[in-house]
């Protein structure tokens, strides 16, 4: 897996590229802990559609445990989301001044 985004306050949200799908894992990284993905989301690569899996042992946990590991991911997918908004805007600017530039006729 690539990418790593961690909070010491949250769980790890992995990006595994290689897969188009992004996995949440249920545990903090420490030393010597084991990690398993709770949560798996898939991606269609020609359309861009995406879809979940929850796996079956996260259904197996506590309440209490599942809405806290959920709002964690929420979190943590709400920022990606964010800061990639904010990509997009900069690439949509930039498209939108090179068209301006591309439309005054020199005199």
């Amino acid at each position: 897996m690539t990418g790593n985004n961690t909070n010491k306050n949250r769980g790890i949200f992995k990006v595994a590229k290689k897969y188009n799908c992004y996995v949440f894992d249920n545990l903090k990284k420490r030393d010597g802990d084991s990690m398993k993905p709770d949560i798996k989301l898939f991606t269609n690569v020609d359309t861009g559609e995406g879809t979940m899996k929850v796996m079956p042992h996260f259904e197996k946990m506590n309440t209490l445990w599942q809405l806290d590991a959920l709002r964690d991911w929420i979190w943590d997918l709400q920022n990606l989301y964010n800061k990639k908004v904010d990509v997009w805007e900069k690439e949509l600017k930039a498209v939108e001044e090179t068209t301006e530039e591309d439309q005054i006729a020199p005199i």
